[in-house]
């Protein structure tokens, strides 16, 4: 005997079945995707800090001016343990960051902070480092120096984020070769 109502539809077995696998994929990718944050940080971090050696290296071959002041070169400043590094236009010459009259803003330098959680953890060559790009007779060269001594080998900078423990590395060789373990 049929009684004309058809079975059409999902039991509410089905339903709690489906809603549950449902909220176990998006529990695994809201886990993944926090989880991935402090990674995400670090390799902007690194990219930022190479984007912004390029920079330097740029304005230094350009010969940019420091607001109207002449600028023999441009570099970065950093110093392990600090989550932050300058850009500063180098106007005496001498390689070094001096913050009595390198570090104005208004004339195109800027402190760089790092993301939340990541520091300058090392630096291979001297710390602090200094590494700046100069136009010398049409020739770019490129001083790393801690300060009181140039140095010949390349400046290994780490990069360190503090809840994961992730590390990335930039290097700046004495030819001016820029590169990551990206």
């Amino acid at each position: 005997m049929k009684t004309g109502l058809k079975k059409a539809g999902f039991t509410l077995i089905e339903l709690i079945v489906s809603v549950s696998i449902m909220a176990i994929i998006v529990g695994i990718f809201l886990a993944n995707y926090y989880g991935s944050e402090p990674q995400s940080q670090l390799i902007n971090a690194t990219s930022a800090l190479m984007r912004d050696l390029r920079l330097a290296q740029t304005r230094g071959a350009a010969g940019v001016n420091y607001g109207h002041d002449p600028s023999p070169g441009w570099g970065i400043n950093m110093a392990s343990g600090t989550s932050a590094y300058w850009l500063f236009a180098d106007i005496n010459g001498d390689h070094v960051y001096n913050t009595s009259t390198e570090s104005s803003t208004v004339k195109g330098s800027r402190e760089i902070i790092l993301p939340a959680g990541v520091t300058v953890s090392n630096i291979d060559s001297g710390d602090p480092m200094n590494i700046t790009f100069y136009q010398d007779r049409d020739v770019l060269k490129t001083y790393l120096t801690d300060g009181s001594i140039v140095s010949t080998s390349t400046a290994g900078i780490t990069l360190t984020e503090a809840n994961t423990g992730a590390v990335k590395h930039v290097y700046v060789n004495p030819y001016g070769l820029i590169y990551s373990d990206l």
